[in-house]
């Protein structure tokens, strides 16, 4: 009878708290049930009992499935970005930045032929560490509330995380300031009312011309929100050459492959990126951005996750999490982006 007890129990543990979890990060309900059963039903009987474990267990089950989600970047702007996160070690890269492509002779008649030494360049890469502010969680609340409010924490936890990883790629991915390798160019439409001047046809047509004459071939473009706007507005009679009434997405356009991140745009002033974060001033614009997928790389390093749990002396709970990643273009050359007039 105890040890049907005890399966019984755990069964019923593995379905709450696979529940709880499957929600909370978005993961298959079955996979965490089975998980939380197979460690009650026969793994936790044979290790110490106490409420450290349990703290052990706790964390390691959310950070294993908050790392999962976090890599999960389908229908977004990184989709076609190689991930490299298998060349990780201790969150860092080391890699070698190859040198030039030989020069190809045609119907050549002078010997000898002239050779010219690759220089290969080691670098290391280290991951960009991201730590989230704690959050409290009062144990008079856990009882109170109609929600599971741990769990919905730990859920905005990873949302944050998943912004700023974007954000943060996005602003990588940007070249600082216009180049004859990197083009960043200027709108040229009508005054939109507030002084900015609209994303024209011609604008990015011109766009994909400069990117095309770097050997940009297959390009993604991450609109602002204002570019996105404009382009909805080049036809109301033929809107469904521009973008899907239905969903608001605007269709590939002169060879670019076109997304829109609503989250953030990169911001330039005076012809300048600025930096990430930097407080917004007079002269500032939203910029978007043209890359190439092959010539950037993103990686997912570790998690963390911090949990204190509630003391006689502070009856509440607090958690934060540690989380490594890195979104960054393999060299400077092949990007660009274009910024309201």
């Amino acid at each position: 009878m105890k040890i049907l007890l005890h399966f019984f129990l755990a069964f019923a543990f593995a379905v709450m708290s696979g529940a709880v979890i499957s929600v909370a990060v978005g993961t298959d309900f079955g996979v965490m049930a089975s998980i939380f059963f197979i460690f009650n039903a026969i793994i936790s009987p044979l290790m110490p009992q106490n409420a450290l474990f349990a703290a052990v267990v706790f964390k390691t089950a959310y950070v294993d499935e908050l790392l999962t989600q976090l890599q999960v970047v389908k229908n977004t702007f990184l989709a076609r970005v190689p991930n490299v996160s298998h060349l990780l070690e201790a969150n860092t890269i080391n890699y070698s930045k190859i040198g030039a492509k030989p020069n190809v002779l045609i119907d050549n008649a002078t010997y000898p032929i002239p050779s010219v030494q690759r220089t290969d360049e080691g670098l290391i890469v280290y991951l960009r560490k991201l730590t989230t502010e704690g959050t409290i969680i009062t144990r008079s609340e856990i009882h109170n509330l109609p929600y599971d409010k741990k769990n919905s924490v730990i859920a905005q936890h990873k949302e944050s995380l998943l912004e700023k990883f974007y954000s943060l790629a996005l602003y990588s991915f940007t070249p600082s300031a216009n180049t004859t390798t990197t083009p960043v160019l200027v709108t040229t439409g009508a005054d939109d009312g507030t002084g900015r001047k609209r994303l024209t046809q011609a604008d990015l047509i011109k766009f994909r011309t400069a990117l095309s004459n770097l050997g940009v071939a297959e390009c993604d473009l991450v609109l602002s929100n204002e570019h996105a706007e404009d382009i909805m507005l080049w036809s109301q009679v033929f809107a469904n050459q521009y973008h899907a009434i239905a969903s608001g997405l605007v269709l590939p356009l002169y060879g670019f492959n076109i997304t829109q991140y609503v989250g953030y745009a990169p911001t330039f002033n005076t012809g300048t990126k600025k930096a990430f974060g930097a407080v917004s001033g007079a002269g500032d614009k939203k910029a978007s951005v043209a890359f190439m997928p092959k010539r950037m790389f993103q990686a997912y390093g570790s998690v963390e996750m911090f949990f204190t749990p509630a003391t006689a002396k502070y009856h509440q709970d607090e958690v934060n999490f540690d989380a490594y990643f890195i979104a960054a273009p393999k060299n400077s050359e092949g990007a660009g982006a274009i910024i309201s007039g």
